[in-house]
């Protein structure tokens, strides 16, 4: 098994960044929502005595009064669950080299559950409204479930779970613009062989994003900076640990975003991303993404999508592929709050 886990650490590494962006491209949706409630705080607390607010008054608070639409005050809540499920083809699980012959693909199933402090709507703070929040997250990646008994047993060693400890702090203010900063500490555990833990990591990240309406009803282009700091450890071939993975990650996404129908929204991104390693400091790699998500939303606890990405990766390490990939999934999103 020792033999497997550099690949399985290369292969996780992804599959964590590829979650953490699913997770991101759902929020997007609601932030833009609390973005909206924060600029109008002051036209909802009129409307709960009684007067009817319209949504050129949302939009555009010094029109004035208006007497067409109510708006409804969301209810003050304090703590969050969230369950989710994804299952998704890869046309590269192993990010193997583009040119050469050992691309296999595979179905992938994640599935995760989180807990969370986290008031909403937000703190009124300066001209903008924070969004704390604090909790745990719990992933489970499954690999060659719809495989041939071969396959599959091959691809049953890449199994594994993933426990992080979170806390980040969100700053919406402006024209529907945010600001965060956090700090996550996760492990990576497999089953295979008693071999249990085999990566951790400490990651602060920060990023800002500008969402800008366009001359459509429900339309945003959005604009967005990411950045984290993986400090690293990771099993070696001797049982050993090293920080060879420690490194940066500098993401920059343009997108846009639109309500397609009365809760079904399509959102098309491209993404660059830099990558610097800090030991091995001959590697850098240069990752760029297009995609295209769906999502419908039942209710405010309730949602399902469907995605598309396609993603290559040039590296400067010598012994680094380059590889390409397309990804097709669909997922589902429940949430609690109270």
């Amino acid at each position: 098994m020792k033999k497997v886990i550099p690949l399985i650490i290369i292969i996780m590494t992804h599959c964590l960044t590829w979650s953490y962006g699913q997770q991101q491209n759902v929020l997007q949706y609601e932030r833009l929502n609390d973005t909206r409630e924060a600029r109008v705080k002051g036209i909802e607390e009129e409307t709960e005595a009684g007067r009817v607010v319209t949504q050129e008054e949302v939009d555009n608070p010094d029109t004035g009064p208006q007497y067409v639409l109510r708006s409804q005050i969301r209810k003050q809540t304090w703590v969050e669950g969230r369950a989710d499920t994804d299952f998704f083809h890869t046309s590269n699980v192993f990010l193997s080299e583009s040119a050469g012959s050992g691309e296999v693909d595979t179905s992938v199933l994640v599935q995760a559950v989180e807990a969370s402090f986290s008031p909403n709507p937000g703190i009124e703070a300066w001209y903008g409204m924070l969004f704390p929040k604090i909790g745990f997250r719990q992933q489970w990646y499954f690999y060659g479930l719809t495989e041939d008994s071969a396959q599959a047993d091959r691809l049953d060693d890449l199994d594994f779970y993933a426990q992080t400890a979170f806390g980040k702090l969100e700053y919406a203010f402006g024209e529907m613009a945010i600001a965060h900063f956090g700090i996550e500490y996760t492990r990576l555990v497999t089953d295979e062989n008693g071999i249990g833990e085999f990566y951790n990591e400490i990651l602060p990240n920060w990023g800002i994003q500008k969402s800008i309406p366009l001359n459509f009803e429900d339309t945003y282009l959005t604009f967005s900076y990411d950045g984290n700091y993986h400090a690293a450890e990771t099993v070696t071939f001797f049982g050993g640990q090293s920080d060879i993975l420690d490194r940066t990650d500098q993401s920059f996404t343009g997108a846009v975003s639109t309500e397609i129908v009365q809760n079904l929204f399509a959102r098309l991104f491209y993404r660059f991303k830099y990558t610097g390693f800090i030991e091995d400091a001959e590697r850098d790699d240069l990752t760029n993404t297009v995609g295209l998500g769906l999502n419908y939303y039942f209710n405010q606890y309730a949602s399902i999508r469907g995605y598309w990405s396609y993603e290559t990766r040039d590296s400067s390490g010598p012994f680094v592929a380059d590889y390409e990939k397309m990804d097709t999934g669909v997922g589902v999103s429940g949430i609690l709050r109270f």
